[in-house]
């Protein structure tokens, strides 16, 4: 556990101190609990609530609102993976 708040804080440091845009990763903490690549959406949205944003159903972003970054999971497309997590992006709200 203290490796993944660990790798998010420099995960956060990186975004803001880079001009990199988005970065993505292969986790994502939601309270006590965490999201991984490969999680179904009903597992997601028992782990972190109902989303800031559904961009259709294969892209859901959690956004705080005061944060310097916010989180957009990306969902597979069709076929055997279209309910799985196939992407997680943490963006950089100051990007240029």
């Amino acid at each position: 556990m203290r490796i993944l708040r660990l790798s998010a804080a420099i995960a956060i440091a990186i975004l803001t101190a880079s001009p990199l845009f988005a970065i993505d990763t292969t986790s994502i903490q939601c309270g006590l609990n965490v999201v991984y690549l490969g999680d179904l959406d009903g597992n997601v949205l028992t782990k972190c609530g109902t989303p800031t944003y559904k961009g259709g159903l294969n892209r859901w972003t959690y956004d705080d609102g005061y944060s310097e970054t916010y989180v957009v999971i990306h969902f597979g497309a069709g076929g055997q993976f279209r309910r799985r997590v196939m992407r997680i992006e943490i963006v950089n709200r100051r990007a240029p």
